[in-house]
């Protein structure tokens, strides 16, 4: 019975594999490739920032930021930093994720399915994410239900009802994965638009399953949101505008087009113009594939289909910015990008439907390779990218260690300390620092940037609880407010120099910058 059992067990999971077309295998086994090349400091050392360094069981604020499925999801793993395990994880997921873009997107390149893993894992959105490593896996996963999402919206007609379903939850992981989900959809509305196969009425029923997928999948994670809010008695925090209503207006509209245009700069990691060249190389590459379908299947005799592929373009740019229709204080940090790395892999799947039918070889193998080469020097920088993020991390780690030493030798060198002491440390100590060596090619890599992870007295005593086994005592408010102004603390110096801690009002206090 057992031999049987094991003989079906295999013959079932013979027949999945098989079902798994080469070019999804390629994807996949690129995405664990190349996401190793680019990642695998990071998966074999702890390297903590200003979030990952104390957040180990957070659930209950998750929630109060809307990000009500996020809990559940780091529990695949643990809510802490265990890199090795979060890690391949995450590139499972990353690959699987490759595997459904190649599917949906119908994908017949080998080339062109490895680039799509490449450009998906080394995305410099994926290295910021990283870099919050203890929440990396279950991010990963949300990606993967946005695909999954646009995936069974596809395949069946009534699809949407599955496919809002697992947008719900994706939203519930992160907010921002709308935009990866919608832009995908506008893809794969544009490319069943260029194939020429059915009119432009039945390609707006087409999209319309798309709409029906993000309607459901939006008001879907409303509904549970406040029904989780509601039996928990929390209520919605300020961050990043989780708890305002929408603005559309002009200003949230020329937001983002600011947004927009600033991208091109921002998705390279810093400042690099020959790379911010190449991607809006891609871009235009990606405009002139559109307008050649359009011309080659001669889409513009109708109406219908010209009005779609015109409504994508203008509708795409507002798509990655769509956070500014919810709050117009939003700061969109590099983790909130990770849509933009469908542009290029609908540049590569748009161009690869023009040169199957192109007659001449010279400009066939031009329009092939020209994004190739584009897409894999981007690439290539984008490893860079995050191996320098992940040394700059490393370094980091090791000026904060150095620097959290010395302050508990001046703490406990003050006569005035004791183990009940309420202490407290005061000042800005990011202007008293060096510029930063990598910034220039890793400026916008949230959470790896910079030259510290400890800019507040929350943060110096959080790393010195988990990191050095030192517990300190805070301070009351009404001691705090004491010290605000106090005359003492303006004239004290500033750490390492003698005399950056006094006993002020019953609190020892260190300052760290003025």
């Amino acid at each position: 019975m057992k031999e049987m059992t094991d003989e079906y067990m295999y013959k079932q999971i013979k027949e999945l594999v098989n079902k798994i077309s080469v070019v999804e295998k390629k994807a996949f086994s690129a995405t664990i490739i190349l996401g190793c090349l680019a990642h695998m400091f990071i998966f074999i050392n702890v390297l903590p920032n200003w979030d990952s360094m104390y957040n180990f069981d957070k659930h209950s604020t998750w929630l109060s930021m809307g990000r009500w499925f996020l809990g559940p999801t780091m529990n695949l793993s643990s809510p802490y930093d265990i890199p090795w395990v979060i890690g391949i994880l995450s590139l499972i997921f990353l690959g699987v994720t490759a595997m459904i873009l190649v599917r949906i997107l119908e994908i017949k390149s080998v080339i062109n399915a490895i680039l799509i893993g490449g450009i998906l894992v080394t995305f410099p959105a994926v290295t910021s994410t990283f870099s919050y490593l203890f929440l990396s896996d279950a991010y990963m996963l949300g990606l993967l239900l946005a695909s999954i999402a646009i995936l069974i919206t596809k395949k069946y007609n009534k699809g949407f009802w599955v496919g809002g379903i697992a947008l719900a939850l994706s939203l519930g992981i992160y907010q921002a994965n709308l935009s990866f989900a919608v832009l995908l959809a506008i893809f794969v509305i544009i490319n069943e638009t260029l194939k020429g196969t059915s009119s432009g009425k039945e390609n707006i029923g087409y999209g319309l399953r798309f709409v029906g997928t993000s309607v459901i999948g939006v008001a879907l994670y409303y509904i549970i949101l406040y029904m989780l809010l509601s039996a928990t008695g929390q209520t919605l925090v300020d961050y990043q505008g989780a708890n305002e209503g929408l603005c559309i207006n002009l200003d949230a509209v020329l937001k983002i087009k600011n947004e927009f245009i600033n991208s091109f700069t921002m998705i390279t990691g810093g400042d690099k113009p020959i790379i911010t060249y190449l991607i809006i190389g891609v871009f235009i590459y990606l405009f002139i594939a559109i307008i050649y379908h359009l011309i080659q299947q001669k889409c513009y005799k109708d109406f219908w289909k010209i009005c779609i592929v015109i409504a994508s373009i203008l509708i795409a740019p507002f798509i990655t910015g769509y956070a500014y229709f919810i709050s117009q204080n939003t700061i969109y940090h590099m983790v909130m990008r990770m849509g933009w790395v469908i542009f290029f892999i609908g540049a590569l799947a748009i161009g690869e439907g023009i040169v199957n039918k192109l007659k001449s070889k010279l400009l066939r193998y031009t329009l092939f390779y020209v994004p190739i080469i584009m897409i894999g020097i981007i690439i290539y920088s984008n490893i860079l990218v995050a191996n320098i993020s992940y040394v700059n991390m490393h370094q980091r780690y090791e000026k904060e260690y150095a620097f959290t030493i010395r302050l508990l030798e001046e703490l406990q060198g003050n006569r005035n300390y004791t183990e009940e002491t309420p202490v407290v440390f005061v000042g800005n100590r990011v202007n008293n620092q060096a510029e930063n060596i990598y910034n220039k090619e890793i400026k916008y890599i949230t959470g790896a940037d910079g030259n510290t992870f400890l800019p507040t007295d929350f943060h110096i005593k959080q790393f010195m609880k988990y990191y050095l086994g030192i517990g300190l005592q805070n301070p009351s408010e009404q001691q705090l407010e004491s010290i605000n102004d106090n005359e003492i603390v303006k004239n004290m110096s500033v750490f390492p120099l003698s005399g950056c801690s006094e006993l002020v009002n019953g609190v020892l206090v260190i300052k760290m910058g003025n």
